[in-house]
């Protein structure tokens, strides 16, 4: 019989966080720290677009993340296409992205703002590499859901796949 804290505990643990976006946010936080790199402009020139940015992907992560509860990332036992996972692949990690480029917007921060791209394009790396492992694991189930599906999600009116 398992207790509260240990549900909690376990679910915690399903929470992806991925080290490409978590790394260079704090080493971004520590340039800033000593050398400061700000985007022109004035600050509320940038808080309304990154806080919108940032709520976005807490509320992305947050919906994903109760989708997926009850089934352990690390070594799924089905493929969840249901919520947020019906409009991306991905939600966790498009919305860590989201969070990233929020965060830099209303930090504005140059440093956090140059780390994003590297930071996805390196979470696009290791998105390849678990789509690989779903493909072996999962097979024409996985492959209808990639089809059917867009990798990080776009507007259902036509817009192109990625």
């Amino acid at each position: 019989m398992t207790n509260g804290s240990t549900v909690w505990r376990d679910r915690l643990a399903n929470v992806p966080v991925p080290e490409q976006h978590a790394v260079p946010l704090v080493a971004a936080a520590l340039a800033e720290r000593v050398r400061r790199l700000r985007l022109p402009g004035p600050p509320a020139a940038w808080r309304a677009p990154g806080l919108v940015l940032m709520v976005s992907g807490a509320v992305l992560a947050t919906r994903a993340w109760r989708e997926v509860r009850d089934v352990r990332l690390a070594d799924p036992d089905r493929l969840v296409s249901t919520g947020p996972y019906a409009r991306s692949r991905h939600p966790m990690y498009a919305a860590w992205a989201l969070g990233h480029l929020g965060w830099a917007l209303l930090a504005r921060s140059g440093w956090a703002l140059g780390a994003w791209l590297p930071a996805v394009l390196a979470v696009r790396h290791q998105v390849e590499a678990e789509e690989s492992e779903l493909r072996r694991r999962f097979g024409p189930a996985h492959a209808a859901y990639a089809e059917a599906v867009p990798r990080w999600g776009t507007p259902r009116w036509g817009a192109p796949r990625w």
